[in-house]
């Protein structure tokens, strides 16, 4: 098993090293209980910021076992200060028993993804889309819970507030590209892209998403107590319209 079935020459150099160096540790470590190694996330997609975004990925071991975790866990420090994040470790059996239960990530998966090293077929598992809509809506009204909980803690601190506000959009992707998928569409991966895409099927306005996406490339995001509040209540109406959407018309 090598990485030539994978290059990273479409990655920045840096990545490319931390990346390269993180998948020899693996296979030295796993040698055959591993299947395969995915990246997934803003590296995949074409948001990745270097020196502020994590290199996410996956991992497919034939066993998921104490002994394995325990190898996992010894590469973490050394090539988490390369910023290579905690892989998610799953099964093919894993995923095939998950898909009812996490179909969200799932296709996140399924959209964004490249292997390299191994081999497994991320398009097979199939998605029910009745599944799929049913965490969508949860995962939604949660965000509304957090987002009123979080208003509440914040107590008036803009900085807090920031804080949270930031939180909550980093996790609306997947729920963006879930609803578009739902919608019969083929979601984009890039974040402009995914937003574009679901202001115009959802019909709502996406301010709220457009002023969070620059405040999220920002190295010490700073909002002033106006802002902070308008931009809670903004992004707080927005998911509740969205919610309603999956809730009443693609149910």
């Amino acid at each position: 098993m090598n990485i030539s079935n994978c290059k990273l020459d479409w990655l920045a150099p840096k990545p490319a090293r931390a990346v390269a160096a993180f998948s020899a540790a693996l296979e030295a470590a796993l040698g055959d209980r591993l299947v395969c190694l995915a990246l997934t996330g803003s590296v995949v997609s074409g948001d990745f910021v270097e020196g502020v975004s994590d290199i996410n990925s996956v991992v497919i071991v034939k066993d998921l076992d104490r002994a394995t975790l325990e190898r996992l866990a010894q590469l973490g420090r050394r090539h988490g200060k390369r910023g290579i994040h905690a892989p998610l470790v799953l099964t093919a059996d894993a995923i095939a028993s998950s898909l009812d239960v996490f179909p969200i990530e799932f296709l996140e998966l399924r959209l964004a993804h490249r292997v390299i090293l191994g081999a497994y077929d991320f398009a097979a598992p199939a998605i029910d889309a009745a599944n799929l809509r049913l965490q969508l809506e949860r995962e939604l009204k949660a965000r509304l819970i957090n987002l009123r909980q979080g208003y509440l803690s914040a107590s008036g601190d803009s900085q807090r507030l920031a804080a949270l506000l930031l939180s909550a959009y980093k996790g609306f992707f997947p729920l963006l590209r879930a609803y578009l998928h739902l919608k019969g569409q083929t979601p984009p991966l890039r974040r402009c892209e995914t937003l574009a895409a679901a202001r115009q099927a959802s019909g709502l306005a996406f301010a709220c998403f457009e002023q969070l996406e620059g405040l999220s490339r920002a190295r010490r995001p700073r909002l002033k107590e106006a802002q902070a509040t308008a931009l809670f209540e903004s992004l707080y109406e927005t998911t509740h319209a969205l919610a309603d959407q999956v809730d009443r018309h693609l149910a």
